[in-house]
């Protein structure tokens, strides 16, 4: 999806962004719709600053730093490099993604403390990423060509006018892939984000929601200054609030690169 999931940046499963321009149409079904929530007006380059809060069902928390740094590679694909800032036993462990359009993406994850750098298998995405809500899967982009989109209704969310889409992976490529049989998500119809999303397993069983919080323009583009993502068979809950944001900074290609990623 695009945690960017974290891919931090509109983070996790399809909050990207929309131009502060006059609205366009209604579109015409979910698949357009839902073109728009992955294509419209990507940032050349962007940086963003987050506290990172675990929370389980007893309300126990442990907080983190975390930077997250994407620069557009081409029209279709990014480059994505998060690294943790603290606490102590997580600072320096970094997360490099690379898209492709005609493979499956790169993920190396590096880990200071064994001074090492795995690539994350096909068969790793279904893992949680570093004890958070989100898996690496959630950190992949998200290819709306990769999924069949349903409008199953609509509804007013906070006063905003939403698309009920339900998504499900399209090639048996795809299926064997993912870990979810579908998303059912709430998209706001005039900006184009993604305010809710249910993800369901294999067993068509609800295993997580998603919510993105407090939308604010950045240069014209919507982000989301908090997201969400609740587990909800142990109650756990991750939540990132985003401290700074900058667009457009001119980030250079070969800070993405496994030598940068290793770099503490």
């Amino acid at each position: 999806m695009n945690l960017k999931p974290l891919a931090l940046a509109a983070l996790v499963a399809f909050p990207a962004a929309v131009s502060a321009a006059d609205p366009l149409p209604v579109p015409a079904d979910a698949n357009e719709l839902m073109r728009r929530v992955e294509k419209q007006n990507r940032a050349d380059d962007e940086t963003r600053e987050a506290k990172m809060t675990l929370i389980n069902k007893n309300g126990t928390t442990r907080e983190r730093k975390i930077v997250t740094w994407m620069k557009r590679k081409d029209a279709d694909n990014d480059y994505v490099l998060s690294r943790f800032v603290s606490p102590g036993d997580v600072a320096g462990t970094g997360l490099l993604a690379e898209e492709f359009s005609d493979r499956d993406d790169d993920q190396f994850l590096y880990l200071p403390a064994l001074k090492r750098t795995r690539r994350i298998s096909s068969s790793d995405k279904s893992d949680s990423f570093m004890g958070t809500d989100f898996s690496f899967e959630d950190m992949e982009s998200f290819e709306e060509k990769d999924w069949d989109h349903k409008k199953t209704g609509e509804e007013t969310l906070d006063g905003r006018k939403v698309w009920i889409v339900e998504s499900r992976p399209r090639s048996e490529k795809k299926i064997k892939e993912t870990a979810y049989s579908k998303l059912v998500s709430k998209v706001d119809l005039e900006r184009n984000i993604t305010l809710v999303s249910d993800y369901f397993n294999k067993k068509d069983e609800h295993i997580k929601t998603f919510k993105g919080l407090n939308p604010k323009q950045y240069g014209g583009l919507w982000r989301f200054d908090r997201i969400e993502m609740r587990t909800l068979k142990d109650g756990h809950t991750t939540v990132i609030e985003y401290s700074d944001t900058k667009l457009n900074t001119g980030l250079e290609a070969s800070r993405f690169t496994k030598r940068e990623l290793e770099k503490n």
